[in-house]
């Protein structure tokens, strides 16, 4: 009896001494089992046969794998070579994968392990690059852990410790090795998944993303540890979606930078709401509530029509269902040189894979933009938020006063288009030489008709205007084939774009066959959103009409100036 009580109280003090060491490492951020391998008491839940019961999912390009003998290590003697020779859009495209062999619970603490090294890479001053992930093995395919990671070129031990997130029997989860994405060998060797149950804490778990405690203040550090959000190799995992407008979206080669690649959305059709055209990515890790995420990315706007507008941009992070409490949302206003934009932000939700979604609202207006180099980063809380660059936050203001100057741009001419309502007649862009501008808009009525709108030119504004701004309407015009006894006629406009067509001016001018100044001042009696007003021009009528159209400006001075300031001509 005493001799079972005394081991009894051994076996406490052992228990209690453990507790006690293990409370103080990890509070120090310490893992007890990090040199030394696993704690007691797991259990593999994949065949102790390892990679070869792994078989391969190949969705597209070209994988090969095979097992290959290893001489070189003590602890390692076959791994699985896999080679990526035609990559495909996504990891997932390419990987392999084994079933499990037993019960796992919601709320296991499981590691997964294994060895890796990489062999060599398309670039080889980058390094290999794979995806591990433990998902049920059927729809819709929830996922308990889905992590990339860099693999060095010496072989090393990785452990990831996660939690699983529902009951699953043998088979009905499986153990995946992700490698689609970029050209590359690499070899993998012992893998395993250990199940603790529910005997240890995750941050109590071997883990090769633990923050080392003495290089806290590290941003290089803390930036090798942190999660990609949206995969290792974000320009892939971007999709778009269009849902009214229209607008081309596709990748572009870009030279004479640091990147490749880049995206190029041009926006054809004005939508109904910028957020109808979108580039956008789902988080394809686990978010949690208060991590702070960091978006980088490169963006510029080009020329539309040879004309280089201001452009603007929304930058976000929302939930991918409503309510879109939004964690970011940036304006960002872009001009024709590459920009870096740095957003660090706290996430305000814990988003499981695939619930929330990164995006880019393209749809303000009709516009070209490219973005390049993005990368999502989860620095978890290991880092101050202030730690992290920041990009300035623009507003409405600003973009305002960048852009609102010329509502349909600095040559409205090459956003004309042309409308023919009961009559006939065409319109073109014609050069012109001899004068201190290039080209003309030319509007010809080929048919007689009984009013002036029967035959029109116009643009929609691409800006917001506000009521009481003042605008002026500047360009030079003629009629070519007008006489002293037969002048032309054309009525110059600017109204709401939708019936009943209001307007703020309506001028009938008298034109000759020699170019001439039209000058003219109007104040706005409403506010206009996008593409809510138009500049037009009628020539319709019961006289057939050859005019051209040169050199016109639309500029909002806003309530900078009066009317009274310009001479009217």
């Amino acid at each position: 009896m005493k001799s079972y009580f005394f081991c009894s109280c051994q076996a406490a003090c052992r228990t209690a001494i453990r507790v006690v060491l293990i409370l103080i490492f990890s509070s120090f951020g310490f893992n007890l089992f990090s040199q030394g391998g696993f704690p007691e008491g797991g259990q593999n839940v994949i065949s102790e046969k390892g990679l070869s019961k792994f078989k391969a999912a190949i969705n597209r390009g070209r994988l090969t794998y095979k097992m290959v003998k290893i001489k070189d290590h003590p602890d390692i003697t076959a791994a699985l070579q896999l080679s990526t020779i035609i990559p495909p859009s996504d990891m997932w495209e390419q990987q392999m994968f084994t079933t499990t062999t037993a019960k796992v619970e919601q709320g296991d603490k499981l590691v997964y392990t294994f060895y890796a090294r990489t062999i060599s890479t398309i670039n080889e001053s980058t390094p290999g690059f794979l995806a591990c992930v433990f998902e049920k093995s059927s729809p819709d395919w929830n996922k308990s852990l889905h992590h990339f990671h860099e693999i060095t070129k010496e072989w090393k031990k990785y452990y990831f410790p996660f939690e699983c997130i529902a009951d699953y029997k043998p088979g009905e989860a499986q153990v995946c090795i992700q490698v689609g994405g970029k050209q590359q060998v690499i070899e993998i060797a012992n893998v395993k998944v250990i199940n603790f149950k529910k005997k240890y804490l995750l941050k109590e778990l071997p883990s090769s993303l633990k923050v080392d405690v003495n290089k806290k203040q590290d941003l290089e550090h803390l930036t090798e540890v942190a999660d990609k959000l949206i995969g290792p190799f974000p320009m892939n995992a971007m999709k778009n979606h269009i849902a009214s407008g229209f607008a081309e979206v596709r990748k572009a080669k870009v030279e004479g930078q640091t990147f490749v690649e880049s995206y190029l959305v041009s926006v054809k059709m004005q939508p109904k709401n910028m957020e109808d055209v979108q580039l956008l990515a789902g988080n394809t890790l686990k978010i949690d509530k208060g991590d702070v995420i960091f978006v980088s990315f490169k963006a510029r706007t080009l020329p539309v029509n040879k004309e280089i507008p201001k452009t603007k941009v929304y930058c976000n992070f929302e939930p991918n269902k409503p309510p879109l409490d939004r964690s970011l949302n940036e304006l960002i206003i872009l001009d024709t040189t590459w920009h870096d934009f740095n957003y660090p932000f706290v996430s305000k939700g814990t988003y499981e894979s695939g619930f929330a979604i990164f995006s880019f609202y393209c749809g303000a207006h009709l516009q070209t933009i490219e973005i390049a180099d993005l990368q999502v980063l989860n620095y978890k809380k290991n880092i101050a938020i202030d730690k992290l660059p920041k990009t300035k936050s623009y507003t409405e203001a600003d973009y305002n006063v960048a852009s609102t100057k010329f509502p349909i741009g600095e040559n409205p001419i090459q956003k004309f288009h042309m409308m023919t309502k009961k009559a006939e007649g065409t319109g073109q862009i014609i050069p012109v030489s001899g004068q201190k501008f290039t080209e003309a808009y030319q509007i010809i009525s080929t048919t007689k008709s009984e009013n002036a709108n029967d035959v029109q030119c116009f643009a929609f504004t691409e800006a917001k205007v506000q009521k009481d701004d003042v605008i002026l309407l500047r360009f030079y015009a003629r009629a070519p084939k007008a006489t002293v006894n037969s002048p032309a006629y054309m009525t110059c406009n600017f109204s709401k774009a939708t019936p009943n067509y209001d307007k703020c001016l309506s001028r009938k001018i008298t034109l000759t066959k020699e170019w001439k100044v039209f000058v003219m001042p109007f104040k706005l009696p409403m506010d206009f959103d996008v593409g809510a007003a138009k500049l037009s021009f009628y020539i319709g009528g019961p006289v057939l009409q050859h005019i051209e159209i040169a050199n016109v400006e639309l500029i909002n001075y806003q309530k900078t100036k009066k009317i009274t300031d310009f001479p009217q001509k």
